[in-house]
């Protein structure tokens, strides 16, 4: 591994490079470099994520969408991954499909909120609950 990828992470590099390719317009070298990433580091998830963006650019949308959901199995519980094939699927039409990745994504942020011990805002209302003589509802 040379002193960059070291430095800046595997998938930074790749990314910095194919997102270089498709701006110049070598859309397909763009495409090779993150196709090739995925392949020799199957566990860059955000490699994963960037493939399927840039399959997305350049028109390919069931190839994207594929990567979308490759990257939400090998991490499931990364809301950008989420948004993005939510996002994909409405403007492509499936909109079922994306209402229930929205509803996902819905679901997610709120479980991460309420895990979050550091949020304030929830333990407020807790114990504005509990001082209003609601214990049910401030342990819900």
């Amino acid at each position: 591994m040379g002193r960059h990828s070291r430095i800046y992470g595997i998938d930074n590099l790749h990314s910095a490079l194919g997102d270089a390719l498709m701006k110049t317009g070598d859309i397909e070298g763009g495409l090779a470099v993150y196709r090739d990433a995925v392949k020799a580091h199957p566990d860059q998830v955000d490699l994963r994520r960037g493939y399927a963006k840039v399959l997305e650019r350049s028109g390919k949308v069931a190839e994207a969408i594929e990567g979308y959901t490759e990257a939400i199995r090998a991490n499931p519980q990364t809301v950008e991954f989420h948004e993005d094939l939510a996002e994909l699927l409405e403007r492509s039409g499936r909109v079922e499909e994306s209402i229930a990745e929205y509803d996902r994504v819905i679901d997610l942020l709120t479980d991460q909120l309420r895990l979050k011990p550091e949020n304030w805002t929830i333990r407020r209302l807790g114990l504005a609950l509990l001082a209003r003589g609601k214990p049910g509802e401030a342990m819900a």
